[in-house]
């Protein structure tokens, strides 16, 4: 017998699975409409549905969910998670790879124990000069706005940063530039380099090794 004042503890809110077992099958059925499969990694499946679409779509049936339980039974109930599309496939595997890496890095050492230059050379993000969308924030007293859409013939040309990193000083210039990403502008940022910082750090009789990628401007440069 509970004692006077203490009511009985109640059960709580049962959930949306529980309650209505017709809403997983449902649910899974949705999915399974818009789910593509992948035709080089069988059994791996994949949607571009949101929660929120989904949510709505049961609605239209007469099953209630919230966008968060939906999410919730798409990864407790069928197994699925949101994932990202990351750049890790090789489009192709050369059988010298690894040979060519320790060569690299032999030069690498050798120089650097020597005092010479290295620099890690490369082409950085690409951006329109313009009144466009940027990430981040900054202290303002008045409203920063942007064009409502990214179009290239709004802007006033395009900027190209060239990064040259200093391996041993652990610093690096950038050289803005606007035109096309060409071997010369390659050439032209490392020649600006090395007259502002190289030749003071390292002397005329210096050599450079050059670290880069074998696409765009640094295979043509």
């Amino acid at each position: 017998m509970s004692p006077r004042g203490v009511s009985a503890k109640k059960g709580g809110r049962k959930q949306a699975s529980i309650a209505d077992t017709d809403l997983v099958p449902q649910l899974k059925r949705l999915v399974e409409a818009h789910t593509a499969g992948s035709a080089v990694e069988p059994g791996r499946l994949w949607t571009n549905r949101s929660a929120e679409s989904l949510s709505r779509e049961l609605a239209e049936v007469g099953m209630s969910a919230s966008p968060n339980t939906v999410d919730r039974l798409l990864r407790d109930e069928l197994g699925l998670s949101r994932r990202k599309m990351e750049k890790t496939l090789p489009m192709g595997q050369s059988v010298d790879r690894e040979a060519q890496f320790e060569r690299m890095n032999q030069l690498k050492r050798y120089f650097l124990a020597r005092g010479w230059a290295v620099l890690s050379i490369d082409t950085k993000k690409k951006e329109l000069l313009g009144r466009f969308e940027r990430p981040g924030k900054a202290w303002t007293d008045d409203r920063m706005q942007a064009w409502d859409h990214d179009f290239p013939s709004s802007s006033w040309g395009k900027v190209i940063p060239y990064g040259v990193y200093d391996v041993a000083a652990n610093e690096a210039l950038v050289y803005l530039a606007q035109g096309a990403d060409t071997g010369e502008l390659a050439c032209d940022a490392i020649r600006r380099w090395w007259f502002r910082l190289g030749r003071r750090r390292y002397g005329p009789a210096s050599p450079v090794l050059l670290l880069a990628d074998c696409g765009g401007s640094n295979c043509t440069s």
